[in-house]
């Protein structure tokens, strides 16, 4: 976790330093493009930096998912002062490198339709174990800080779920996108990592995706790691329906995590075969102004309260099932 803090520290507090050179060979031009989407959002007046960083991703030479014709049009737009039509474009260009992932890279398509399939089984199973956990009564003492700790693998599990929607980048990234700058706004200085103005070299859409990719997955591994710990520790809790707890039959923590791992294999099988079956495509190319997609289903029930009460209103929940500790 350190490393991944050292490499994160260094993507964060370097890009303002690397934003203020000239594009070496090692650039890409996707890296600038959205770089320019960044410098478009957060200071709208500032064209000419936006139109340096288009110009650098017409310059470099790795141009590898980039459609130059794109790009070219909208240094047009910012040549002429069209900031949404610049910025329609670029996200165009941002979307088609995702497409093209999908389209282009052997076996893509699978291995981004086994992820989300696999995104799915994972809210799913860890919904399911804290369910079963608190009904019962497993989280109890001396197991009341494990129950802590698969509270926040599950807060971890939404934080991915909400962060691998805004990344790739389709309407629903987009109008998703827009709930996380609302949320920042609301929460004012602790906000922060939310926010577009946090760096205005650094675009928010890369932060979320080094969250994605990084940050979320130690965190959660971490915490998985002290989970089972505290499970070997503890034993596995003994079934609620057996009064007379030391006749219920007892098994060792490594023949458990062999069952884990057998019962993994399984649903990775499962998990390839859903992919194979019903892949979930990508929704169309974001457009500024609307909100038409529907969230993710284990998200409508965040965005009903939003509905009813207002943004507060998902801040309240969220803070409030995270909170929720089962009494001894």
């Amino acid at each position: 976790m350190l490393l991944v803090a050292v490499l994160t520290g260094s993507v964060l507090f370097g890009a303002s330093q690397a934003g203020a050179d000239e594009p070496d060979e090692s650039t890409v031009a996707s890296e600038l493009v959205r770089q320019a989407i960044a410098l478009i959002v957060n200071t709208p007046d500032n064209v000419e930096a936006a139109r340096e960083k288009v110009g650098d991703a017409l310059k470099v030479d790795n141009r590898e998912g980039v459609d130059i014709a794109l790009v070219r049009d909208a240094d047009d737009a910012l040549a002429a002062g069209d900031l949404h039509q610049a910025r329609t474009l670029l996200d165009e260009q941002a979307n088609a490198s995702v497409r093209r992932i999908a389209d282009d890279v052997w076996s893509g398509q699978l291995v981004g339709s086994v992820h989300f399939w696999a995104a799915q089984a994972m809210y799913v199973l860890a919904g399911l174990h804290l369910l079963r956990v608190f009904l019962s009564g497993s989280s109890k003492r001396p197991r009341e800080a494990n129950w802590l700790i698969g509270v926040t693998m599950f807060a971890l599990v939404i934080g991915a779920l909400f962060t691998g929607t805004v990344i790739k980048w389709d309407q629903d990234g987009f109008e998703t996108l827009a709930h996380n700058l609302e949320i920042g706004e609301l929460l004012g200085g602790a906000g922060f990592w939310f926010s577009a103005q946090f760096s205005a070299e650094l675009p928010l859409i890369v932060r979320l995706y080094v969250a994605h990719v990084a940050i979320i997955p130690e965190l959660i591994l971490g915490a998985l790691a002290v989970h089972f710990l505290l499970v070997k520790r503890h034993g596995v809790s003994p079934h609620p329906a057996i009064a007379d707890a030391p006749a219920e039959p007892r098994e060792s923590f490594t023949h458990h995590l062999r069952r884990l791992g057998a019962f993994g294999l399984a649903l990775v099988g499962v998990l390839i075969v859903l992919a194979a079956l019903f892949p979930p495509g990508l929704g169309p190319t974001p457009v500024e102004g609307i909100e038409v997609t529907r969230p993710l289903w284990m998200f409508w029930w965040l965005f009903t309260l939003e509905n009813w009460w207002g943004l507060d209103a998902i801040l309240w929940a969220t803070a409030r099932s995270s909170c929720t500790t089962p009494t001894t």
